[in-house]
């Protein structure tokens, strides 16, 4: 499981038949539990030609981390400043780092499919979306997606899933709820949690800052070298 919110939102480029989105959002999850007691994340994502990029917004006194994927050279890069310093390390990107990488970055497909959605739609900032209920004894879902943008909710959420060890659970249950295609609004039943997950993307925009990918001037542990 991942050490922040199991459905917080994260970046990926799309290289199936769908075609790949360049530009960028943020994206706002709230998670509330049973007492009351509310926490709320901001990230931001970057998607770029040949990288993606994500800032985990980090709460206290944690320092903002910055993850770059990059396909062509198969690794993803952590980026962090602390006291003014610079740090960071270089992991491979493969099934042990990213046990979701196959969700992130699928094969591609020849034909594009078609999803399970009731005919109830609404415009999200511009966006025409339909709505989809999913149901389970661990879940409830409420989704509201459209096909305009090519990125699936479980390809998104993939990416907050790097570190050895993680677990991959609650993509699997998005796979069988066939939310497969770009979610603007998520509310999110944890039954086993006793919790609310509410997940919103918004300030969505075609241009995207490569600034986001600069990795100079960092001190980077090579963690490559250990496998």
């Amino acid at each position: 499981m991942s050490k922040y919110i199991v459905f917080m939102i994260v970046a990926s480029f799309n290289m199936t038949a769908f075609g790949q989105f360049i530009g960028q959002f943020q994206c706002i999850t709230s998670q509330e539990s049973q007492n009351g007691n509310t926490r709320i994340d901001t990230m931001n994502y970057f998607f770029g030609k040949e990288k993606t990029a994500l800032i985990i917004k980090a709460g206290g006194n944690q320092p903002d981390l910055r993850l770059v994927f990059s396909k062509a050279d198969s690794t993803i890069t952590g980026l962090f400043k602390n006291n003014g310093k610079k740090g960071g390390y270089i992991l491979p990107m493969n099934k042990k780092y990213w046990p979701a990488i196959e969700i992130a970055l699928p094969k591609a497909n020849n034909t594009e499919e078609t999803f399970k959605i009731s005919s109830d739609e609404k415009m999200i900032d511009g966006y025409v979306c339909h709505y989809l209920e999913c149901t389970t004894e661990e879940f409830t879902g409420n989704f509201w997606m459209t096909p305009e943008i090519p990125l699936t909710l479980p390809q998104i959420l993939a990416y907050s899933f790097v570190g050895a060890g993680e677990e991959t659970s609650e993509l699997d249950w998005l796979l069988t709820c066939e939310a497969q295609h770009f979610t603007l609004l998520a509310e999110i039943e944890d039954k086993k949690r006793n919790a609310r997950i509410t997940i919103q993307i918004q300030n969505i925009d075609n241009s995207v800052n490569d600034a986001m990918f600069n990795m100079e001037d960092y001190s980077l542990m090579d963690m490559r070298k250990e496998n």
